[in-house]
């Protein structure tokens, strides 16, 4: 019934709605819920009844939904409570353990701190303890070292005094057993000379035994005496013994012959291995 003068009157309601910026707020209020007002009364006399049964029937549809909606909303809501609740008894469980982790932690960091401070200051000690030792170790070495680099040098000029001695003894030594093997050498040649003469005297005699062997067998044939039988044998037996003795001296001159061959053999082998030790000497010095 308010609305109607306003609908007789559109400009007036125009003019409230423009002038509506400039007025209190409970006015725009009123402004407001009588347009609002105008609009519901305005659908309800422009809705006619079977409109209006099906609006009624789709407002109670849309009631129970907002019913169900509600419940829906309520059983959500308070689920939502039961889950925030567990929620926070598992934020407050793990912020006792955070907590408890936290003074561990704590604790433990301490601790930790006590610790490396303890091992740095026994790490400290130890390595001043150690660059001490290691100092005076290295003064008693050096001390050490100097005795035995002395003792070499000293050893060195004695050694070498010994050395140049021997190398002369061994000089004299190979310089007589030098002279040695030339005169060895020297015999044994004329006793080689001796051999082939003898030989050559042994080949003789033996073809005059055997011209003679041969006048024996002649004589032995023709029957001759007694006299020049026995004649002829000691004249044989004479000749073996000659032979027995030229073959004897060969022997022998033979044997040495063959000892000296050897003992010159033996003697470039010693000569050998004493000439590689002097080498072998003259390395290690170096």
């Amino acid at each position: 019934p308010h609305s109607r003068p306003l609908r007789k009157h559109p400009i007036a309601l125009d003019i409230l709605m423009e002038h509506s910026t400039s007025r209190p707020q409970n006015v725009m209020n009123t402004c407001q819920y009588l347009q609002d007002l105008a609009g519901i009364t305005f659908r309800r006399l422009s809705t006619t009844v079977e409109e209006e049964a099906a609006n009624s029937k789709t407002l109670r549809e849309l009631t129970e939904k907002q019913k169900l909606a509600e419940k829906d909303r309520e059983s959500l809501h308070n689920n939502l409570e039961f889950q925030r609740a567990e929620k926070d008894k598992e934020v407050a469980m793990l912020g006792q353990t955070i907590s408890k982790l936290r003074v561990e932690l704590h604790e433990l960091t301490r601790n930790n701190e006590v610790e490396v401070a303890s091992i740095e200051q026994t790490a400290t000690e130890n390595v001043g303890n150690a660059r001490a030792a290691h100092a005076t170790r290295c003064e008693e070495l050096k001390v050490e070292t100097d005795k035995l680099l002395e003792t070499i040098k000293n050893m060195c000029a004695k050694n070498a005094d010994s050395e140049n001695a021997l190398r002369k003894r061994k000089n004299k030594y190979e310089t007589e057993l030098n002279a040695k093997i030339d005169a060895y050498d020297t015999e044994m040649g004329e006793k080689q000379a001796m051999i082939e003469d003898i030989t050559e005297k042994f080949e003789k005699e033996s073809a005059e035994l055997r011209e003679l062997q041969e006048h024996f067998d002649k004589v032995d044939a023709n029957a001759s005496t007694a006299e020049d039988e026995a004649k002829a044998l000691a004249e044989v037996l004479a000749l073996d013994a000659a032979a027995d003795r030229i073959l004897s001296d060969a022997s022998t001159v033979i044997q040495k012959r063959a000892r000296g061959i050897i003992d010159r053999a033996i003697v470039a082998k010693l000569k050998k291995k004493k000439g590689k030790g002097k080498k072998g000497k003259k390395g290690k010095k170096k």
